[in-house]
């Protein structure tokens, strides 16, 4: 029972910060319906008063939170990166989850500064079938 006791004092939290990408993948649900809609964000306050009350949670539960990072591709957030900062400045390390096309290596070591541990991308499999459900030429980039 001790084990159970011990999986039981963490979870995940994963905030959505923004439906914004520019990749229109065809298996994507957020533009399925309109491929033209305007993506919804997040704002920087409704994104800072969720992770602190996740926070107060945590503390208050004496539960270990992971954190990620996600979206359609986050880094296109307007205010991505003060988001990030409120990571930084709350000691909270994070994943996040979004798509390459946007990354470099300066991005990558910046983000490792403001806490990042993890990159996760997908692949839809190899190049023909990636290519056909993303962009030409995605896998290779």
């Amino acid at each position: 029972m001790r084990g159970v006791e011990k999986i039981l004092r963490r979870m995940t939290v994963q905030i959505y910060i923004t439906d914004n990408c520019d990749q229109r993948c065809r298996h994507c649900y957020i533009f399925g319906a309109d491929s033209n809609r305007k993506p919804n964000t997040m704002t920087l306050e409704s994104f800072k008063a969720a992770v602190n009350l996740c926070v107060e949670y945590s503390k208050r539960s004496d539960i270990k939170i992971y954190w990620g990072i996600t979206g359609g591709d986050p880094i296109l957030h307007p205010q991505f990166w003060e988001i990030v900062n409120h990571m930084r400045s709350n000691g909270l390390k994070f994943v996040m989850i979004g798509n390459p096309f946007h990354m470099t290596e300066n991005i990558f070591r910046r983000l490792k500064d403001y806490g990042c541990t993890q990159f996760q991308m997908s692949l839809d499999g190899l190049r023909e079938n990636h290519d056909k459900n993303r962009k030409a030429g995605s896998f290779d980039a």
